[in-house]
């Protein structure tokens, strides 16, 4: 029964409550809103940042592992090209001792034999002199032959003027200019005039038409101080008239260059100079000849001043060979049937 009473006295109270306590919670509302806001996005930045952490320290550790890899590989490749370049000197410089050695062997045995030498030179000598020999009848036999060449155009030229001129030719009543009274005999193209017959030109068929145009009659053109007052004024101060030579520019040619560079220029797409990449530049390996210690082709500029090592005190003359004459079919038996200085 208590209870009850004590129940019924908080009824009346009841309604006020709940109402209190809505309009608290209405009040509250967006403070905790905000407040709830507040604490999701610190903690989705926390979380993304330590993503992102995450994400930079495994590319950091890949690009490191990458590097070292490819680096090692550089390495070795470096210290691959160095063994093979020691490797290759070494062995230049041993064949270069074996090349010296097997020279000089070779020199004093075979090459610098007096006697041999000596007997090389006398067969030589002998064969040329029967060469020059040769040489000297067939250049007489070319020179008659040219100047029975001569003769003859020089013959047919004087027939042709002969023919040509020969009205020219003395008569019975009427001597040719060729035949003067005061010589006591006549000259010899009078002799060729007479001994020959004149041109024959050809005639044409059919009858004859003249397509020769004749020309308009000229006007009348006045001379001299009989001319009208205007003519010579006009004739006077005329415009001047410079040739093609004087109207072009002395500094044409400058000009048009300096024209064409600035047209390429504003043509241009790209002012960088074009580098292909499908041929890599390559390191100039150079030549045994030139890198080798030993003369005659260490102590001297090999490739770069002369090609050809040239010991002149041991040429047998000091001029140069010159052909004076054609190539006679003599010289393709040199060397051929050669046998101790005979030809």
């Amino acid at each position: 029964m208590a209870s009850h009473i004590v129940m019924n006295k908080r009824m009346a109270n009841i309604l006020d409550e709940v109402y209190e306590t809505r309009n608290n919670a209405d009040k509250d509302r967006k403070e905790m809103h905000a407040a709830a806001l507040i604490i999701q996005s610190c903690w989705r930045g926390a979380m993304a940042r330590k993503k992102v952490q995450f994400v930079n320290y495994n590319a950091t550790m890949i690009a490191k592992l990458w590097r070292g890899h490819s680096s090692r590989r550089a390495f070795k490749e470096i210290l691959k090209m160095n063994v093979l370049r020691m490797k290759k000197a070494f062995y230049d410089r041993t064949a270069t001792k074996i090349q010296k050695t097997w020279r000089g062997f070779y020199s004093r045995k075979y090459v610098f034999d007096y006697y041999k030498r000596k007997d090389y030179l006398l067969d030589v000598e002998r064969k040329n002199s029967i060469v020059r020999q040769e040489l000297l009848s067939i250049q007489q036999k070319q020179l008659q032959e040219r100047e029975k060449e001569e003769n003859e155009k020089y013959m047919q030229k004087l027939q042709y003027l002969a023919r040509k001129y020969h009205f020219l030719v003395s008569t019975e009543a009427i001597p040719g200019i060729f035949n003067a009274p005061f010589k006591p005999y006549p000259d010899h193209f009078e002799m060729l005039l007479r001994n020959s017959k004149p041109l024959e030109h050809p005639k044409p068929e059919g009858p004859r038409t003249s397509t020769v145009v004749p020309l308009p009659p000229l006007g009348p053109k006045i001379q001299g101080p009989f001319r009208s007052a205007e003519d010579v004024l006009k004739q006077r101060y005329r415009p001047f008239n410079p040739s093609l030579r004087v109207q072009t520019s002395y500094f044409a040619l400058e000009e048009a260059r300096e024209m064409m560079k600035a047209e390429e220029w504003v043509g241009r797409v790209n002012d960088d100079v074009f580098i292909p990449v499908s041929k890599p530049a390559q390191p100039y390996d150079p030549l045994m000849h030139t890198q080798t210690p030993y003369p005659p082709n260490g102590a001297l500029p090999y490739g770069t001043k002369y090609f050809r090592v040239e010991e002149p005190a041991k040429h047998v003359t000091p001029q140069r060979f010159r052909t004076l004459v054609p190539p006679v079919p003599q010289f393709d038996k040199l060397n051929q049937t050669y046998s101790q200085g005979e030809v």
